[in-house]
């Protein structure tokens, strides 16, 4: 009952605080350095310990502005995982739910980087201190979980096509080259921003019709979150994988004379 409770998701793309979708803890907003404590903001406050039963009767936009997944740092916890005083610690938080451990996580944070943090060497940078941080942090949790990564595509959009090359393609790297630090065979990258369609599946306003042809021209009001038919694109895209991932056909456990010889 506490697990059904934790954070729906929401199935109407044009209202986030709907909550008949899929369980999760997808929180709209939230960057990479948000779930670290790497920033702070008024969205972002840490849930302390004892407010666990006052959350599950919160709103989901409050519990949305909340961050159970942080603790105060103490003396016993390396400085290289503290950010302004607190610790991600993910077994904290399945600890404080009482939640079961869990067989992969879906992980698609990104694109509020991509937003946010507008020069592309800093954005290298933020991407892969935040996203090793995070990566480190729930395979200290949870040693076994198989994590799959994706990110979004972008729409072919006069504003986001020179940020392919400028800053998505920077973040694509950081991604891959944490990954590859990493070496970890049950952290899975899906390609997922080459299913996207990047010519629909926007929402788009400000209609105009040609006086001269009598066709519609529209703008894309929304040039980030692929919606309707391009998003059930995208996910049929990454179901694939999770499936994968579930029943271990993505990577191959080392054989006991493996590891012996190694």
């Amino acid at each position: 009952d506490v697990y059904k409770r934790q954070f729906q998701g929401s199935v109407d793309a044009g209202n986030p605080n709907n909550m008949e979708g899929p369980l999760g803890e997808c929180r709209e907003g939230f960057s990479t350095g948000n779930y670290t404590y790497a920033d702070m903001a008024e969205f972002n406050v840490p849930l302390e310990p004892g407010n666990e039963a006052a959350y599950l009767t919160m709103s989901k936009v409050q519990r949305r502005n909340s961050n159970p997944f942080i603790r105060k740092a103490t003396e016993s916890d390396p400085a290289a995982i503290v950010r302004n005083g607190y610790v991600v610690d993910f077994a904290f938080y399945q600890s404080r739910f009482s939640l079961p451990t869990p067989d992969i996580i879906v992980y698609g944070l990104g694109m509020n980087e991509f937003i946010r943090v507008t020069n592309s060497n800093d954005l290298y940078a933020y991407v892969l201190d935040n996203e090793k941080l995070m990566m480190e942090r729930i395979r200290a949790a949870w040693p076994n979980v198989k994590i799959v990564r994706w990110l979004p595509g972008l729409p072919y959009n006069r504003t986001r096509n020179t940020q392919w090359t400028s800053r998505y393609i920077p973040m694509i790297r950081a991604v891959m080259a944490n990954l590859n630090a990493l070496n970890n065979p049950k952290n899975i990258l899906v390609p997922s921003w080459t299913f996207a369609n990047p010519e629909t599946g926007y929402d788009t306003g400000n209609d105009t019709i040609d006086p001269l042809t009598g066709i519609s021209k529209v703008e894309m009001t929304d040039n980030t979150h692929p919606v309707g038919c391009n998003r059930l694109r995208l996910f049929q895209g990454i179901a694939p994988y999770i499936a994968a991932a579930k029943l271990c056909l993505l990577y191959t456990s080392p054989s006991p004379r493996d590891v012996e010889e190694s």
